[in-house]
């Protein structure tokens, strides 16, 4: 598929019903990401941390961190010892490619402020674009990615977004930008009204030369 080494610390949050939980996991065993972190509702039935740790097959640091309370943070937790990640959610089934165009738009905007969070989802399935992926002002959640001095900057609105699952960057002070793929590279398996089929993204990746929003996106993205 992808020759490049994979690199990009994975967060796995694992929610009240965690009976998806595995099929996530067999699509990140594919990745072998050389640090996974684990959140665990720890009111809700969910699989025993040590099961995890069985069944990383490969060479990773593994942790665990259980919230008890509603004011316990993934996230603060998460960039309290990553510079920068990818966030999937157990309701979401992600497609490989996914993890390889994360890391890549991880690298190449790691210092562009504007950007804010890398989406897996599109939720039109496709868009027509010359390039790999475009901007939006709409974040998702789900399965993502986002860098550690954007939640310094922000804790507020990437709560606002791990919580809610959307975000309308439009109405903050700054009108932050969203990476978007041009294929839907995230299936929400919830029973979510955003449940589209994935379509695996093609390598190399053709970059934008312009930071410039798609305005038809958004447009369709507001309307639904």
């Amino acid at each position: 598929m992808y020759v490049i080494k994979f690199y990009t610390p994975v967060l796995l949050t694992v929610s009240e019903n965690s009976d998806n939980v595995w099929r996530v996991f067999e699509v990140i065993r594919g990745i072998k990401p050389p640090q996974l972190y684990i959140t665990i509702n720890s009111n809700s039935k969910n699989p025993n941390p040590k099961n995890f740790k069985t069944k990383v097959d490969w060479p990773c640091e593994i942790k665990t961190f259980f919230t008890k309370t509603s004011t316990d943070s993934p996230l603060e937790w998460f960039f309290s010892v990553a510079d920068e990640g990818i966030i999937i959610e157990d309701t979401c089934l992600p497609d490989t490619s996914f993890f390889w165009f994360a890391q890549a738009m991880l690298e190449r905007y790691r210092a562009k402020s504007s950007v804010l969070v890398i989406n897996g989802t599109n939720i039109a399935g496709t868009w027509k674009s010359n390039h790999s992926y475009f901007f939006s002002h709409y974040g998702i959640a789900g399965g993502w990615a986002t860098w550690k001095r954007v939640w310094k900057s922000d804790k507020k609105e990437l709560d606002a977004l791990f919580a809610e699952g959307v975000r309308d960057w439009t109405k903050t002070e700054f009108e932050s930008l969203t990476i978007v793929p041009v294929n839907n590279l995230i299936e929400h398996i919830d029973g979510s009204p955003r449940r589209i089929p994935c379509a695996s993204l093609k390598f190399p990746l053709e970059h934008q030369i312009v930071f410039k929003v798609d305005s038809s996106y958004d447009k369709c993205f507001a309307n639904l």
